[in-house]
C-alpha cells in the first residue's frame, strides 16, 4: 500500500508540474490579452465620448437653429 500511494504521490506530482509549466507558458500571452482589452476599453471610451460630442452637438445646432 505504501508503495502504491508513493506511485501515485509521485504521478500527482508529475502532473502538477506539467500543469504548472503550461500555466507558466500561458501567463504571457494571457497578460498580453489583458493589455489588449484594456486598450479596446480605452478606445471604445473616447468613441463614445467622440459621437456623444458630435451629437449633442448636432442637436444643440438644431435646436437654435
Amino acid at each position: 500500500l505504501l508503495v502504491v500511494s508513493l506511485i501515485l504521490d509521485g504521478i500527482l506530482w508529475n502532473r502538477l508540474n506539467d500543469l504548472t509549466a503550461q500555466l507558466n507558458a500561458i501567463k504571457p500571452g494571457m497578460d498580453s490579452l489583458k493589455v489588449e482589452r484594456e486598450q479596446m476599453l480605452s478606445d471604445y471610451a473616447s468613441l463614445r465620448d467622440e459621437i456623444n460630442l458630435r451629437v449633442g452637438g448636432c442637436c444643440v445646432r438644431r435646436s437654435h437653429g
